[in-house]
Parts: structure tokens; sequence; C-alpha cells
């Protein structure tokens, strides 16, 4: 068994009220073995989940780091950031950390995130749509802010 499939068989999801969710994330510092093992068990957990993205804050790793699956495609986003955002509107969304729950949250409608792959090479990309909504989503993750700081709970599964 390799690192990334011991993790993934002890790897949780922190669900709310976990405090641990709230800390703000600190940047990588550098690509190295460990954070190549953290992107690989989020696009494991992401591919089992069937989502779209998911944060490392999100298993309790406190370092900027999402994973965001487009066009069947997963990309590792290292360090991202928002570097242009337009128009707004407002939508549903899930939380992996707030299951059975569904939110009404507003949110840019195009935004361009800037990161690092774990190739270290510098990536781009212009999202809207439920992709945007996904990315910013998992931005704030990273910024400690949680959904339901952000938007009206709608909906919540009888437990």
């Amino acid at each position: 068994m390799n690192a990334v499939d011991e993790q993934h068989t002890r790897a949780k999801i922190l669900h709310y009220p976990d405090e641990r969710l709230l800390k703000p994330s600190i940047p990588v510092a550098g690509l190295d073995e460990t954070t190549t093992n953290v992107a690989l068990l989020l696009e494991r957990m992401v591919l089992d989940l069937q989502t779209l993205g998911l944060s490392a804050p999100q298993i309790n790793v406190q370092k900027r780091l999402f994973v965001l699956k487009r066009n069947g495609r997963i990309y590792h986003l290292i360090n991202p950031e928002l570097s242009w955002t337009h128009g707004r509107q407002t939508f549903y969304e899930g939380c992996s950390s707030f299951p059975g729950q569904i939110f009404k949250v507003e949110r840019h409608a195009e935004v361009v995130i800037d990161a690092v792959d774990l190739h270290g090479k510098e990536i781009s990309f212009l999202l809207n749509d439920e992709l945007g909504r996904v990315a910013q989503h998992q931005m704030d993750h990273l910024n400690g802010i949680l959904i339901n700081a952000k938007g009206e709970l709608l909906s919540q599964d009888a437990a």
C-alpha cells in the first residue's frame, strides 16, 4: 500500500461545526512529496464522492490547495488566487462539510483563478457557471469561510 492509499483509508472530511474548518490555510511553501500526496488524496476523494471539488482544509490539512474536476479531468490548484471577477449570480450549493444541506449563495458570475499545478507550472482558468461557483466555494474553504456564512440554508435532510 502506498502513502496515498494509506491516507485514503484514514481520511475523513471534517463536518461543521468542527472549528478546524474556520482556520485560514497557509500557502504551500514548496512542491514536495507531502504536497503531492495531499493533492492525490484530494483527487481520489473527489472521484470517490463524485463531486467537483474538495479543499485541503476539509480534510484537516491547512494548506492553500484544492482540486477541481473539469470536463472529466482533475486539476490540482496550489496557492490559488482570484485575479479577476465579473458580475454576480445566485444559485444553490451543497458542501461535503455540511452533508444533506442546500444553501442559496450569491457569487461572482465569472472568475479567473491563477495557481500553480503539481509540476510547478503556472496555470490560469476562466471559470463561470457551476465550475466558477465550485472554485469560489473551495477558495472560501482556504480562507476559513464556510457556506453557512455566505448563504441561506434552504433545505436539510432529516437525520
